[in-house]
């Protein structure tokens, strides 16, 4: 008779999910259902689509594809933090590794073809990135994890920001790269160009979107549960016969190919510096990602949009103050709402309905 209780007690399922259970995953944030993600998706995708029209402003559209670019930067972040329990401090370096990749690119071959190629070689440098830091950190006897995890991503950022800085012939130095086509999608004779406002934010906003539900599928997968099992539990987790390391360095890799992608939206600005790999910008992602709420994907993204829009509102009406009105809104906002804004929002829903 087995002795795999998780797989042949009665009344219990069967198969990986029964399995995986043995390790509890953080549950679903309270009233995090499918459905109610499938709504916050749905009403994004329409915000995204139509934000150009809405506001008529050609600054906010253009501030907004910065933006933009900076939400799949805090979901890269969101797949090693809220789903693999790792904290990252490197994660501004491989965005402005991706940036670097898809200007270098257009500044040789441009168009639509510079585009993809440029594109190919910010995904296809930062997962490989991902991966050989993954086989560094994993590959040994006892995975590394936690604290020591932050601080190799800490150096990791430190080195590759030092060769931007140092690699002018390349990069541009402290100058930065500046000077390269606008990059540009879709088919010869059916292009979109951010060469305008508006057509740099809807090649930014379609790319984002694509991703973003790339990333969603593939964390719905088992992958995702696997990655929350083992953020609780690493021994439980391969002992149910899923190696922890493996399924970390294919978290990492993902999460390097996003916050690559991320990188290269971010071209559109016209200039890609060292500033971006700087341990202040890696930080940053990091509030943007509690801010929101971990695990939730959509949560960082609403981060981004309420620090980066609050930030901008604030600088121009107080100045000076504006760093310090922000530190103290950030410092009650976690403490009122741990679960970042996005359970904020849901915790309210569900006391609505209560008193219904």
């Amino acid at each position: 008779m087995s002795t795999d209780t998780a797989t042949t007690a009665p009344g219990r399922p069967r198969g990986l999910r029964a399995r995986i259970r043995t390790p509890r995953a953080p549950a679903p944030r309270k009233g995090g259902s499918a459905l109610t993600s499938g709504r916050a998706d749905v009403v994004m995708l329409i915000l995204v689509l139509l934000l150009p029209w809405v506001v008529n402003s050609d600054y906010v559209t253009g501030v907004t594809t910065k933006y933009l670019s900076f939400a799949l930067l805090a979901i890269s972040l969101d797949i090693l933090w809220g789903y693999a329990g790792l904290v990252s401090f490197g994660q501004g370096a491989i965005f402005g590794v991706g940036a670097y990749a898809l200007g270098i690119t257009l500044q040789h071959v441009d168009g639509v073809g510079g585009t993809y190629l440029g594109l190919l070689a910010a995904v296809t440098v930062c997962v490989l990135l991902g991966v050989a830091m993954g086989w560094f950190l994993f590959s040994g006897r006892e995975i590394v994890g936690g604290f020591g995890f932050s601080i190799v991503t800490l150096a990791f950022g430190l080195i590759l920001s030092l060769v931007a800085t140092s690699w002018e012939p390349v990069t541009g130095g402290s100058n930065g790269l500046y000077g390269y086509a606008m990059p540009s999608i879709g088919v010869p004779g059916l292009e979109l160009s951010a060469d305008s406002v508006w057509g740099a934010y809807y090649v930014v906003a379609i790319l984002a979107v694509v991703v973003y539900a790339l990333v969603r599928w593939i964390l719905a997968s088992d992958v995702g549960l696997i990655l929350r099992a083992s953020a609780q539990n690493e021994v439980r987790t391969d002992a149910v016969g899923h190696s922890v390391a493996r399924y970390r360095t294919l978290a990492l890799g993902l999460s390097a190919g996003v916050a690559g992608l991320a990188g290269a939206l971010y071209t559109p600005a016209g200039v890609v510096t060292p500033s971006l790999m700087t341990l202040q910008f890696s930080t940053l992602a990091i509030i943007w990602v509690a801010l929101g709420g971990r695990g939730t994907l959509i949560g960082p993204v609403l981060g981004v949009i309420a620090l980066s829009w609050g930030q901008n509102y604030l600088s121009g009406e107080l100045l000076t103050l504006s760093t310090l009105v922000t530190g103290v809104l950030l410092t009650l906002i976690v403490l009122l709402w741990p679960d970042g804004l996005l359970g904020g929002v849901r915790t309210l829903g569900r006391r609505l309905r209560r008193q219904r």
